[in-house]
């Protein structure tokens, strides 16, 4: 009997133990961008907000992976961690390519699907890891790449293709969205019918 009850109470326990260890795992309260929004920059950096305080000692560089659907793979760059309701909530991912249409910034693959996942590794305060989903299973597409509207000049290398332009630092970017479908018919311009005599 008494063995019996000490089996009971070490699976009570185990069962407490977690339950308490997944009261403690943290997840995501939003994401941005995420695949809902139209309007996403090329140079806009990825923002995760978790519900609760990270771990700084379990957060690097690869925290997040930043993987490219079309080329099958990952986006160079570095993770980092701020504030945003309470004390490092929140993962940050900031591409490493230069921007080939905007000087002095770094931008993400324009008009490509990028998928996002949080590495293992990364956990809360109590230890415990992720155990949320991320919107739209993570997707997103930067589907406006940031130009300069300012002058530029055309970069001075035979290699690199004449559309690519460095533009000066004092440029005031504005926004080119990706291209759509254009119908491949043409209808012919309409005209007033002639009225009958």
């Amino acid at each position: 009997m008494n063995c019996r009850r000490a089996m009971c109470l070490v699976y009570v326990l185990a069962i407490l133990a977690a339950a308490g260890s997944a009261a403690w795992a943290f997840t995501d309260t939003s994401m941005e961008p995420n695949y809902h929004r139209y309007q996403v920059y090329t140079n806009e950096p990825l923002k995760i907000v978790c519900d609760q305080a990270l771990n700084p000692a379990t957060v690097g560089a690869a925290s997040i992976v930043v993987h490219d659907l079309k080329t099958n793979q990952d986006i160079a760059g570095a993770t980092s961690l701020a504030t945003t309701n309470v004390n490092n909530d929140t993962l940050i991912f900031t591409p490493s390519a230069a921007c080939q249409t905007y000087a002095g910034s770094t931008c993400f693959p324009w008009a490509e699907r990028l998928q996002v996942t949080i590495d293992s590794g990364v956990q809360d305060l109590h230890g415990a890891g992720f155990t949320g989903s991320l919107p739209y299973l993570g997707v997103f597409v930067a589907t406006f790449r940031t130009i300069c509207s300012g002058p530029c000049r055309k970069t001075a290398s035979r290699s690199t293709p004449s559309s690519i332009r460095t533009c000066c630092w004092a440029s005031t970017p504005t926004i080119r969205k990706a291209p759509t479908r254009r119908s491949t018919t043409t209808s012919p311009a309409w005209r007033a019918p002639r009225r009958g005599r």
